[in-house]
């Protein structure tokens, strides 16, 4: 599985976003766990 990731994800995890950063962490969390790659453009 790849999960890709849009520049604008990266920058609310960066930044803490409150909500979209919170939403991100997640999001890569669960692929890592899932052993995901992760792709960003």
């Amino acid at each position: 599985m790849k999960l890709f990731l849009d520049a604008c994800r990266i920058i609310y995890l960066i930044e803490s976003h409150q909500q979209q950063g919170q939403n991100t962490r997640s999001l890569i969390t669960q692929a890592l766990q899932n052993n995901a790659q992760l792709v960003i453009s």
